[in-house]
């Protein structure tokens, strides 16, 4: 297969290919504040769709120049309206829309662990992301913020103390465990929940 390049961002997508990275994969940089940043698509097997996206900033990319890709192009960022105003009740839904984005990530956690033998080697499952900090820290936001509403605290079979709050916009009981935060998990979700406001192009501060 000859390679290509030049490419537009908009060719590219027609290979169904991932979205955009937010951070560099060299430096970690946080790709979203960047105007443009060079992208390309390399031959990966092991992927479904047999290519893997790769994000570059643009100084990492001047020092990587890998050649070895099928598509080459620079990726343009949309600037976030740094202005633009929503109510508190559009806040609350896109913020409740994130914690059950994560709660049922979480959940197909609990039902690969289940799915598992014993006898299995379980170390591509322990490297999965657990999100019951991140549960915990934004069901108590929701909370602050009015959408949920305690209920009590209950004690499971094995001693585990589960928190349950109500969903006053449906009424629906809302189960997570308790699991207070460090101080520098609680940054590192603020981060995260903060990225995605910026995708959703909102620009709150998370207090």
């Amino acid at each position: 297969m000859s390679k290509k390049t030049k490419y537009t961002d908009s060719k590219a997508e027609t290979l169904k290919i991932e979205r955009a990275s937010n951070y560099c994969l060299s430096c970690n940089k946080l790709l979203t504040e960047e105007d443009h940043h060079p992208s390309i698509l390399k031959e990966e097997e092991s992927k479904e769709t047999g290519y893997e996206r790769k994000d570059y900033c643009s100084n990492c990319w001047k020092k990587i120049q890998d050649k070895n890709y099928y598509l080459f192009w620079i990726k343009k960022r949309i600037k976030i309206k740094k202005d633009k105003t929503i109510s508190k009740k559009e806040r609350n839904q896109i913020i409740l829309s994130y914690f059950n984005y994560l709660q049922s990530k979480d959940k197909e956690i609990i039902l690969k662990d289940e799915a598992i033998p014993q006898e299995q080697d379980i170390e591509s499952v322990n490297q999965t992301i657990d999100y019951k900090y991140h549960l915990y820290f934004i069901s108590h936001l929701l909370m602050k913020y009015g959408v949920f509403k305690w209920k009590k605290d209950i004690k499971d079979e094995e001693g585990s103390i589960n928190i349950i709050f109500e969903n006053r916009y449906t009424d629906e009981e809302v189960i997570i465990k308790d699991a207070q935060p460090s101080v520098e998990t609680i940054t590192m979700i603020k981060q995260d929940l903060q990225t995605f406001l910026k995708e959703n192009q909102i620009d709150i501060e998370i207090i």
